[in-house]
C-alpha cells in the first residue's frame, strides 16, 4: 500500500514511522522543514494530567505506554522523571488527583516538605502539589527527526520543501496529492498538516472545525543541571532539556494573567516569563534568554483530537490535535493499523470528525 503523509511535524513523523513498520510504502511531504510548525513551539510534556473526558484520559494513559514502546527509536530526546503541578489548587487540585488516579494513572498529592526534597532549587513551594512520577517530556524537534530517520531506515521517502496544493481524484475517491513537485499518486493520504490542515481539507470538501490558539515558548541558554521534574506553577510551566536549556511556557489551559500579550506583545511577555523563572529559581545564576518562539497551535473546536477517515472523501485520513507531543506515537500506531489492516479502533470512536455533524 502506498501512503502519503502531509506534514512532518511530530504527528506526521509518528504516522510515517508506524506505517513504514507495517510495510506501507510511505512518502512524507513537508512544505518548509520537519518540525518547523507547531511542533517546534511545543512545551513537550508527555502527560495524562487532566480528566477532560474519561475516554480522552484513557487515550492519554495509553499514549504514555506508546511513548515507552517508541523509546528505542527516540533515544535521548525522550526523558522521564515526572511532573509536579499545582496550577489548580484546593478542592480542584484534589479532584484532579482523585480523577486521574481512579483511571489508573500514578498520581498522588504531596506537601511542601516532600516538594522541597524533590526540587530543592524551586522557590515558594506549594502547600499541596500533584506528583505524577511516570510522566516525562520530549524534545519535540529531536523526537520528530528521530521518528523520521527511523521511518527512512525502513524505506520511507522524505520530500522537504514540497507543498501540497490539492488532491488527485479517481473514481470519486482521493488518489493522491497535487504538489509543486508534481502529482504524487497514493492509495491513502494522511493529512497531518497542523494549522494548514483546515484549508487543505476544504479543497476535498471536508470541513475541519478548528479554533487554533497562539502560544509562546521561551528557551533559556544552556545551564548546569537544575531541575529533575517538569514544574507547573499557577503562573508558568518549566522544565530542563538534556542540553541544559530550560523550556518555559505560559499556562497550557489558557486564562493566565498576561494571556492577551501572547500575540500582541510577545517580547514583553517573554521578558515577564524570564523574570518569573528567575524568581522561581533564585539560586540559579545565569538564567538568560535564548530563543523566543511564537506559534499557532492546532486546536480542534471542542479541544479534543480529530482522527480517522474523512467522511465524503474516501482515501483521506485526518490527524489533528492540540496534544500532539503526548499523543503522537499512539495515534501513529492506531492510524497505521486502521489504514493498513482495516482495523477500526474503538478508542477513537469519540474522536471522529463525524461528531461535529
Amino acid at each position: 500500500m502506498k501512503v502519503i503523509v502531509i506534514g512532518a511535524g511530530i504527528i506526521g513523523a509518528a504516522f510515517a514511522h508506524a506505517l513504514a513498520r507495517k510495510g506501507a510504502a510511505v512518502t512524507v511531504i513537508e512544505a518548509a522543514r520537519p518540525a518547523g510548525g507547531a511542533t517546534a513551539k511545543s512545551f513537550g510534556w508527555i502527560n495524562a494530567n487532566y480528566v477532560q473526558t474519561p475516554t480522552y484520559l484513557r487515550l492519554r494513559l495509553d499514549a504514555l505506554e506508546a511513548w515507552r514502546r517508541a523509546a528505542p527509536f527516540i533515544g535521548p530526546a525522550l526523558r522521564w522523571g515526572g511532573s509536579l503541578a499545582w496550577e489548580a489548587g484546593g478542592a480542584e487540585l484534589e479532584a484532579q488527583a482523585e480523577g486521574i488516579a481512579a483511571a489508573g494513572h500514578e498520581a498522588r498529592l504531596i506537601g511542601r516538605e516532600e516538594f522541597v526534597r524533590l526540587e530543592p532549587d524551586v522557590a515558594d513551594p506549594p502547600d499541596l502539589c500533584l506528583h505524577c512520577p511516570t510522566e516525562g517530556a520530549a524534545d519535540p524537534v529531536a523526537a520528530t527527526e528521530a521518528l523520521l530517520a527511523a521511518a527512512v531506515s525502513l524505506g520511507a521517502e522524505r520530500l522537504v520543501g514540497c507543498r501540497a496544493s490539492g488532491f488527485l481524484k479517481e473514481s470519486g475517491r482521493i488518489a493522491g496529492v497535487e504538489t509543486d513537485f508534481g502529482p504524487l499518486p497514493a492509495d491513502r493520504v494522511v493529512v497531518a498538516a497542523g494549522v494548514g490542515s483546515e484549508a487543505l481539507l476544504a479543497q476535498a470538501g471536508v470541513r475541519l472545525p478548528m479554533e487554533n490558539r497562539v502560544g509562546l515558548i521561551l528557551h533559556t541558554r544552556p545551564l548546569p543541571p537544575v531541575l529533575r521534574h517538569l514544574v507547573l506553577t499557577p503562573e508558568i510551566h518549566f522544565r530542563q532539556e538534556a542540553d541544559g536549556r530550560i523550556v518555559a511556557g505560559e499556562l497550557y489551559s489558557g486564562g493566565g494573567a498576561h494571556e492577551g500579550m501572547i500575540d500582541q506583545e510577545p517580547r514583553a511577555l517573554a521578558a515577564l516569563m524570564l523574570e518569573t523563572l528567575r524568581r522561581r529559581l533564585p539560586g540559579v545564576a545565569g538564567i538568560e534568554q535564548g530563543a523566543v518562539m511564537l506559534g499557532l497551535r492546532p486546536t480542534p473546536a471542542d479541544g479534543l483530537p480529530i482522527l480517522g477517515p474523512a467522511r465524503g472523501a474516501e482515501g483521506l485520513y485526518l490527524a489533528t490535535t492540540h496534544s500532539g507531543v503526548t499523543l503522537a506515537p499512539l495515534l501513529g500506531e492506531i492510524g497505521a493499523a486502521e489504514i493498513v489492516d482495516g482495523e477500526e479502533d474503538a478508542r477513537l470512536a469519540p474522536f471522529r470528525l463525524a461528531r461535529f455533524n
